[in-house]
């Protein structure tokens, strides 16, 4: 998460989001008219796709600062709207390597494709489709990976229709003495996902470096403290 020029209390897990806070005072003339608490926000902050303003008029609190009391209806409706809509999050979030703290892949083959979109996002997983017909009319024929997948959040799957089902394919990275979180955005850069097993840096990884694959596929990494 990145938050420019603005307080953390408006930053949504995952995405990058740039604020500006605001405090103005009351006229001299009318003190009874209050303060106003102000926060703008854009996200993804490098690519703005969404603008969100909250100004709260006359706040019921000594600390009448835009950061501490608007940031926190910015972070809720961002973490509501960006999703909803469908915006990719920045960042794989690995977390640990317990299987706990993994997403499960939904099943949305023979939905439709705005349904499917949906369902997976708010799941917490990345889309990838190309379609030029109606996504609220064209169905998901398959998906890579399958259901009942096992991922980190912010995962990668990809969606084919039947006219579109032709699949496809990458190039394993070599990941070997890189970090969990670098191989993530390593195989992330590639349109693969990541698997891990262990602690510390890669020691091995299936399939091999150099190794053609779908686009989806996941891609099993071993770590190793030694």
């Amino acid at each position: 998460m990145l938050q420019k020029d603005g307080g953390s209390r408006g930053s949504v897990q995952g995405y990058s989001v740039g604020g500006k806070t605001g405090t103005s005072e009351p006229p001299v003339e009318d003190s009874d008219y209050g303060y106003v608490a102000s926060f703008v926000a854009v996200s993804p902050a490098d690519n703005p796709e969404i603008v969100v303003l909250v100004a709260l008029y006359n706040p019921q609190e000594g600390n009448a600062s835009g950061g501490r009391m608007a940031g926190p209806v910015v972070s809720k409706i961002l973490s509501e709207v960006l999703p909803y809509l469908g915006i990719s999050a920045d960042k794989i979030d690995i977390g640990t390597t317990s299987s706990n703290s993994l997403l499960t892949v939904p099943d949305v083959q023979n939905k439709t494709v705005s349904e499917a979109q949906k369902v997976l996002t708010n799941a917490g997983f990345r889309i990838q489709i190309n379609t030029t017909r109606n996504k609220n009319e064209v169905l998901v024929s398959e998906q890579v990976p399958a259901k009942d997948t096992k991922l980190p959040n912010n995962s990668l799957v990809v969606l084919y229709t039947e006219e579109n089902s032709v699949r496809t394919s990458t190039t394993v990275p070599d990941l070997s003495g890189l970090t969990a979180s670098q191989a993530a955005d390593s195989l992330k850069a590639k349109n693969l996902n990541i698997s891990i097993e262990g602690s510390g840096l890669v020691a091995s990884q299936e399939p091999a470096n150099g190794t053609s694959v779908e686009q989806g596929s996941v891609v099993k990494v071993t770590l190793n403290t030694e």
